[in-house]
């Protein structure tokens, strides 16, 4: 579980975050969504640490993360696992050595446990025998799943996700959205998913967090996001002629 309270964060003049408090729960996929520019990117940076909060407390569990020093924020994300937008692979690495870059970085985990744990993350995100290629060889879907293999290859209790479905067909997006909501009831984790896909919404999201100049303005599940009456957020989903066909059948 990941707790925010009173989220406050300024860049110069500007306040980008004010004053946010949720709870991202354990087990679920929960999803920040909202136009671009309105923070949530920002919220993203804070909870990782990349960013400072100029006031509030980042809750993972028990411990208060804004408190802590760089050895103990260093713990912590020993515990957090990450699938950037464009996969962020490491071009000179090949899927294997991509994936076991965290194991040798964090972990006293001997060449041959390497391997195996490798071989099974492989298999559960479907790429099983593709170890020794590289970024250049894979397709955009192949990429993320790598991505997601290296993620979880410290068993994470953290899982944040950037737009996962970026630049894939609506194919390869439903696949990666079922691999995100399969590995995070499997490794029970706490996963928050920034996302502009509103397909991905209704399909895989547990919780919901709308957010809108630098606040959250409504928050809900996939069930009841169809049925709201916030202006700002019926104007957000309903943007896309397919998301107004899908309400059209809900009435």
């Amino acid at each position: 579980m990941i707790q925010l309270k009173g989220i406050e964060k300024s860049f110069g003049g500007n306040k980008v975050l004010k004053g946010i408090s949720c709870t991202f729960e354990e087990g679920k996929v929960n999803f920040i969504i909202g136009k671009s520019g309105e923070g949530k990117t920002v919220l993203n940076k804070c909870m990782v640490g990349l960013v400072e909060v100029d006031h509030g407390h980042i809750f993972y569990g028990n411990e208060d993360f804004t408190s802590m020093d760089r050895w103990e924020r260093k713990k912590v994300r020993t515990n957090i696992g990450m699938l950037f937008q464009g996969a962020a692979l490491f071009d000179s690495m090949n899927v294997e050595e991509n994936i076991q870059f965290p194991m040798i970085m964090f972990t006293k985990l001997t060449k041959g446990e390497r391997d195996k744990k490798t071989e099974e993350i492989l298999e559960q995100v479907g790429l099983s025998g593709k170890h020794k290629l590289f970024p250049s060889e894979l397709s955009g879907g192949m990429k993320k799943r790598t991505g997601l293999a290296r993620a979880i290859a410290l068993n994470p209790k953290y899982l944040f996700v950037d737009e996962p479905n970026s630049g894939l067909d609506p194919v390869t997006s439903i696949m990666i959205d079922k691999l995100v909501q399969q590995l995070t009831k499997q490794y029970n984790m706490t996963t928050v998913v920034i996302s502009h896909d509103m397909n991905s919404v209704i399909e895989i999201a547990d919780t919901i967090h709308f957010m809108s100049k630098g606040e959250f303005v409504w928050e809900g599940d996939r069930n009841s996001i169809l049925s709201a009456t916030h202006p700002l957020l019926n104007d957000f989903v309903f943007a896309s002629q397919f998301m107004k066909e899908i309400k059209d059948k809900f009435k």
